[in-house]
């Protein structure tokens, strides 16, 4: 199991407060810090990540022993991450309804990606077959209810949904997280 901590852009564009936030995904047990890269991120925006800033989240990162990976919204942020030989790469539903190319881009990376359904329709069609996805059960509402949850699959990796391996969570508490945990 890979326990992913989102941090995206909670830091409200107080940019210091990253090197909190990487310290106490690493405290509570998380793989993966986890930030968004072209989502409201020009300049004077909440949250504006530039190379020199990706540096310093790696830098932290390196020293509290976590990995880093970001959610990408845009070729721009693409062609930056990229410069970061990143091991892991998040789509978000959003993008991968929105832009299928970047998508595509991102898959022929051939790095580990990880792809959130919250938007994607057909759970039983799902747009790619490479190797080196992961797809994330998720419920595009925030924060989800517990009515939104019904459907959060009984079983993942199951024979219907070789490819739906894990949950993305917008809920508030711990609670859907370890139902999902215990599937």
């Amino acid at each position: 199991m890979i326990f992913i901590s989102e941090i995206g852009l909670n830091y409200n564009n107080n940019f210091n407060l990253c090197y909190e936030l990487i310290r106490q995904s690493k405290l509570s047990g998380a793989n993966i810090a986890k930030f968004q890269l072209g989502w409201k991120g020009k300049p004077n925006e909440i949250n504006f990540l530039d190379h020199a800033r990706i540096r310093q989240l790696h830098d932290w990162a390196d020293f509290f022993e976590i990995e880093l990976m970001f959610s990408i919204f845009n070729d721009e942020s693409l062609n930056l991450i990229k410069k970061f030989n990143p091991k892991k790469i998040k789509i978000a539903s959003r993008t991968l309804v929105e832009d299928i190319k970047l998508c595509q881009k991102i898959l022929d990376l051939d790095i580990k990606t990880f792809i959130s359904l919250g938007m994607w329709e057909d759970k039983e069609k799902l747009p790619f077959s490479n190797e080196n996805i992961c797809y994330l059960w998720c419920k595009s509402t925030y924060p989800n209810s517990l009515e939104d949850l019904k459907k959060l699959p009984k079983k993942f990796a199951n024979k219907n949904h070789k490819k739906i391996q894990g949950f993305s969570d917008h809920s508030i508490g711990i609670e859907t997280a370890l139902i999902a945990i215990s599937r």
